[in-house]
């Protein structure tokens, strides 16, 4: 039977990293395997090395005419056709999945899941880019917020409209496991295209250069729309304050704790739904700093404000 997997991320999970090996893939490879990673007229997105296909089944680009050729056409191709975008599981991205329906094609929807505190802290600092345009609120804030539970809750809606669909829903295991969750998304999809030979595209900031952007945000200091996380290290590099830690090694082991505890047992219900993984608990997965002794988050100086305003302002775009 032909297969359509979705995979909708979660953000921060090496969505990055499959949607570039995909995209720079060895037709010969794909081909043997009868295996389709469509790009149209909607892919993209921004971020370096982000290559996403899946964002014609977001509800501003769904056509249901549009879907039906392309259907067609992909399953002339291929016997398993591969869309990945990280974005459908925020917001309410996913509610049009529900409606996809084929009596010849198996749907298979895909996602990997951080714990709570690394998925927030993470999500918070990809929403602190400059090049992201979205406006976030504080960190203590948006540790406190529902940006997971709602993605969460509409995978959750999702099993119990479709108990048709096949759902892989699978802890995030990083690129120092030998079957990481690069390699296990590869496996599901059938593919046998080789991770190592891929660059990995998860590039992360520093709490420090997240401070940046939130500094000119609450402050409504003057950046050109061309400034991007190029130009925030260089001027994170001129500054003597600030936290140069990851963001989730700047929140206390307190708030760490007590955001898990919020999400397990939601995290728990998906992990029940894929047979595979039905013994998974995330009672029991934390970060790997929890627990260890660290410094308090250092915040950014008074005394610097004026002059990363002022380089905010003097960055200009090279030639």
């Amino acid at each position: 039977m032909q297969k359509l997997i979705i995979h909708v991320g979660t953000p921060k999970t090496g969505t990055s990293t499959l949607q570039r090996m995909f995209f720079d893939k060895s037709d010969d490879q794909l081909e043997r395997k009868r295996i389709l990673y469509p790009i149209h007229n909607h892919s993209g997105g921004c971020g370096k090395g982000r290559v996403a296909n899946a964002s014609i089944l977001q509800p501003e680009y769904y056509n249901v005419d549009e879907l039906v050729e392309n259907f067609e056409q992909w399953f002339s191709m291929a016997d398993t056709v591969f869309l990945s975008e990280e974005v459908l599981f925020l917001d309410n991205n996913m509610e049009k999945i529900q409606y996809l329906r084929n009596n010849d094609v198996q749907i298979v929807i895909m996602a990997f899941f951080r714990n709570a505190a690394e998925y927030l802290s993470s999500l918070w600092m990809e929403f602190n880019r400059f090049e992201n345009r979205r406006i976030v609120s504080s960190l203590t804030d948006f540790m406190k917020g529902r940006e997971y539970l709602t993605g969460i809750g509409n995978l959750m809606s999702l099993v119990a409209s479709n108990p048709e669909y096949v759902f892989h829903f699978c802890p995030y295991r990083p690129k120092r496991f030998d079957k990481n969750s690069v390699v296990e998304a590869l496996e599901i999809i059938g593919s046998d295209l080789d991770p190592k030979q891929f660059e990995n595209y998860n590039e992360s900031m520093t709490r420090l250069e997240a401070d940046i952007r939130q500094l000119a945000v609450t402050n409504h200091w003057q950046f050109g729309s061309h400034i991007n996380s190029d130009d925030i290290k260089k001027i994170a590099a001129e500054i003597k304050s600030g936290d140069r830690r990851p963001v989730i090694e700047t929140l206390s082991d307190d708030i760490i704790e007590q955001t898990c505890l919020e999400h397990e047992p939601f995290l728990d219900y998906l992990m029940r739904v894929d047979p595979n993984n039905r013994n998974v608990s995330f009672k029991d997965i934390r970060p790997s700093c929890f627990g260890k002794q660290r410094d308090a988050y250092q915040p950014i100086s008074l005394d610097e404000y004026e002059k990363i305003k002022m380089m905010l302002q003097d960055t200009v775009p090279e030639e």
